[in-house]
């Protein structure tokens, strides 16, 4: 995935995982999980989705790349949906 990302100048090699938090889904829009069993603590109405991936674990970069180009399209969709473009 690394790989992948780095195609698009996107280094997160250094990046590790943040704990969901109750703090963190109290400030959140949207809470999106990739694989299922997502416990929201302390907020059940809040809105989550489900957004349900392979395991991309052992993928070369040719096979990563279309998964990874999904993701992109779906944030792109989710952000267009929480954050209107005034000009449209």
């Amino acid at each position: 995935m690394l790989a992948s990302l780095a195609e698009l100048d996107i280094d997160r090699r250094d990046q590790v995982p943040t704990r969901l938090t109750e703090d963190l889904v109290r400030r959140a829009d949207v809470v999106i999980a990739l694989k299922p069993g997502l416990d929201l603590p302390g907020q059940p109405r809040i809105r989550s989705e489900l957004w349900a991936l392979p395991d991309p674990a052992g993928w070369d970069v040719d096979g990563i790349r279309p998964l990874r180009n999904h993701l992109d399209d779906k944030v792109h969709e989710l952000i267009d949906e929480l954050v209107p473009d005034p000009t449209r």
